[in-house]
Formats: C-alpha cells, sequence, structure tokens
C-alpha cells in the first residue's frame, strides 16, 4: 500500500486571491496569495455587453450611495470608473492575465488558474484569450452549466472542463456511452466541503475524474479535508493551508 506520506500535495487555490486577508479578486489579493506560496488563483469571470470580460464575484457592483451596476449590461468604460474598497480597479481577464500569467509560484512551478463562468458564453471569450496568453495546460474552467461548458468545449479540446454543485451527477457508472455530459470531457468536480464523502470520492476516481474540495476556510477544515488527498483545495487563506499541509 502506497504511504500516506508520499501521497501528491493537492494544489493550494488562492480562493479570490488570499480573500481572508485581502479584498477579493483585486490585484492586492492576487499578489499576496502568490506571496503566500499559493499555488493556483481563483477567480469568477463575466461577459459583458461589449464582449470584454470583467472579475467580480457578484452580477452587481454597488457604488457611491444607493447605485448599482449590473455586470452583463454594462460596458469596460463604465466598470473602469469603479474602483474596489482598496482602491484597486476591477481588473479583466486580459489585466490579470497580463500581470499573472507568467508568474511563477514560490516553488518557481508554473501558478495554476480555475476560473469560474458566470454567464453562459463568457468561457467562449475566455479560452481565446487564454490560447494568445498561452496558459490554455495552465488553467480550469469551471461551470454549474452543461451550455457553458460544452461552447467551451467546442473551441477548445483540451482546455480542462470542471463541473460545480453537480454532486447529483457523481454516481459509480457515471458518464456512460450516449450521456451528454461524457461529450464535454469533464476533468473533475468541484465538491462544497460540506457536502463532500468518501463515496463521492471514490465514483470520482472509478470514473478517473478528479476532486476538488472548496470552502475551506479554516485550520480545522484544511485539517479535516486535506487529509483526503483530493487533487486541489480552495481557501481564503493560502498561507494556513500550506502550514497545515506540511503538519500532516
Amino acid at each position: 500500500m502506497r504511504s500516506e506520506s508520499t501521497k501528491k500535495k493537492p494544489i493550494i487555490f488562492a480562493h479570490r486571491g488570499a480573500s481572508g486577508v485581502e479584498v477579493e479578486n483585486s490585484i492586492t489579493a492576487f499578489q499576496k496569495a502568490i506571496d503566500s506560496g499559493a499555488d493556483g488563483l481563483e477567480t469568477d469571470a463575466w461577459i459583458m455587453k461589449d464582449g470584454e470580460v470583467i472579475l467580480h464575484h457578484d452580477e452587481y457592483i454597488e457604488y457611491g450611495k444607493n447605485n448599482i451596476l449590473k455586470i452583463p449590461k454594462s460596458s469596460l468604460s463604465e466598470i473602469k470608473k469603479l474602483s474596489l474598497p482598496n482602491g484597486d480597479k476591477i481588473l479583466t481577464i486580459t489585466d490579470f492575465l497580463e500581470r499573472f500569467g507568467h508568474k511563477k509560484t514560490k516553488s518557481n512551478k508554473k501558478i495554476q488558474f480555475s476560473i469560474d463562468l458566470e454567464n453562459l458564453n463568457a468561457g467562449e471569450k475566455i479560452v481565446q484569450i487564454l490560447q494568445d496568453f498561452d496558459v490554455i495546460d495552465q488553467t480550469i474552467l469551471c461551470a454549474t452549466s452543461y451550455t457553458a461548458l460544452n461552447r467551451v468545449r467546442k473551441k477548445n479540446q483540451e482546455i480542462r472542463l470542471n463541473l460545480t454543485h453537480r454532486e447529483d451527477l457523481i454516481t459509480s457508472n457515471m458518464f456512460q456511452n450516449g450521456n451528454k455530459w461524457r461529450k464535454i470531457k469533464p476533468y473533475g468536480f468541484n465538491i462544497q466541503a460540506k457536502i463532500f464523502t468518501e463515496e463521492l470520492k471514490r465514483n470520482l476516481k472509478d470514473n478517473s475524474l478528479k476532486l476538488y474540495i472548496w470552502d475551506l476556510h479554516s485550520e480545522e477544515l484544511l485539517k479535516e479535508y486535506l487529509k483526503y488527498y483530493p487533487e486541489a483545495i480552495y481557501t481564503d487563506f493560502p498561507s494556513i493551508a500550506n502550514e497545515v499541509w506540511r503538519n500532516l
């Protein structure tokens, strides 16, 4: 039997950057994550009415006094007038990759990227930009929607695709011939910690799919779930995750 101590370290994704200590999805949070030893950066992407892609978790941006901007109905020129609470500008996917696309981690490896597709057609534009920056092999695109992921797969056959919030699909014989989900060639599943079970992990392994666990934002949860040796985890505190891993 393989020793637990020889198992591969999970990829530690900084959830919206080091968002436990900095403003999420800001350039400061992403840089702090790398400085804290993160292996990867996780973020959320929206495509706007002018075709630009920005990184922000929510569909709405609040600014000023009682002002709200809806991202899919806005343009880049409107977004660029706004700032995050720490003074950083809201990033486009191009801004993000220009700064971090070819940076290295503290262990001198390529930074990995995990991008949540927040609207159905965001992935098609993102794939082209990822190709332009030559970071397809460093990136995973994640979504709940079959439509969103299928559109990406039609554009690119190599990029890794993960399903999020689709634990209902994880069975012992999932993705049999004729199953529409098989056509998108998923790489893995993003599983929320509170619904993770060892049976889900077994089913993923039996189907050659990778396990990603998210919502690990405390030392206690990191200790509890890192011992399952997932492919990757998502945390607001990459520095704590690295410390917990070292002590396992």
